[in-house]
């Protein structure tokens, strides 16, 4: 009389992976103390039809845990010659990385970067690698950052999860524009301009100008007390004396980098 010993299933491979990872899965571990294994059926825990071989190979289309369970028969077609084991393959979902609002900001302004909404479902973020787009790099989940230069510049933000897979990260872009400061011009550019009490003196700032292209808005102090608008203004001044008059060009960016301010002499007789 033969008793029947169970066949021992045992599974290697699968582990950590991607999505569209061809997966290997290997059952030659599996042994019968008492006879020989003729059969080996897989269930890959997705939906997809069973598969039997020794060895197979499965991909895996959407991230998840799925249960990979082994089927093995022995030679002896006994009740007891199934035996079925199983393991836990995990298709990592990569990360997503926020590198913040895009924004504009002045030259050496401290621009800090806050990647803490970055997000990683199924794991942890193990890393925050930032490029400036100026040469410089950071890492850290916040940090800062001055930009010595006007221009855009691009931010990227590399996130990396915990999985160690190839699909372990993720980028994400700011774009950050370091405004340059508008220019203010006064036509003629002249120290001094002569003018008459009660006779209109005329100013031209058309000649001012932004680099950045914003429009400008000008505001004028005649330095008497009275004050206007506009690229072109004339004033009267009601007596002789030496008055300062100051042109104010705002690029309207509301940064301190966005105000200048010219001014020419007058002189009335």
């Amino acid at each position: 009389i033969t008793v029947n010993e169970a066949p021992k299933p045992v599974i290697s491979g699968g582990g950590v992976v991607c999505a569209g990872d061809n997966v290997s899965l290997n059952g030659k571990g599996s042994f019968d103390p008492d006879g020989k294994i003729v059969k080996y059926t897989w269930n890959f825990g997705d939906g997809s039809p069973d598969s039997s071989g020794m060895v197979v190979k499965h991909t895996y289309g959407s991230p998840g845990e799925y249960t990979v369970s082994l089927n093995v028969v022995d030679v002896g077609l006994m009740s007891n010659s199934l035996t079925q084991t199983s393991t836990s393959v995990i298709v990592n979902e990569p990360p997503v990385a926020e590198a913040g609002l895009d924004r504009i900001v002045s030259t050496g302004e401290k621009v800090v970067f806050d990647g803490s909404t970055a997000k990683d479902r199924d794991g942890g973020i193990d890393s925050y690698q930032w490029d400036f787009g100026d040469g410089s790099h950071a890492k850290g989940m916040r940090v800062s950052h001055g930009f010595e230069a006007p221009g855009k510049y691009l931010v990227r933000l590399v996130v990396t999860d915990n999985s160690g897979t190839k699909c372990d990260s993720a980028a994400d872009f700011a774009t950050i524009r370091v405004n340059a400061p508008p220019v203010g011009v006064i036509e003629g550019e002249l120290e001094t301009v002569f003018g008459k009490a009660r006779i209109p003196v005329f100013f031209d700032a058309t000649g001012s100008y932004d680099p950045d292209g914003d429009p400008l808005s000008f505001y004028w102090d005649f330095g008497d007390g009275k004050s206007g608008k506009g690229p072109k203004v004339s004033h009267s001044f009601e007596k002789p004396g030496l008055f300062t008059v100051k042109l104010r060009v705002d690029d309207g960016t509301g940064l301190k980098s966005g105000v200048r301010w010219s001014e020419v002499s007058v002189q009335v007789r």
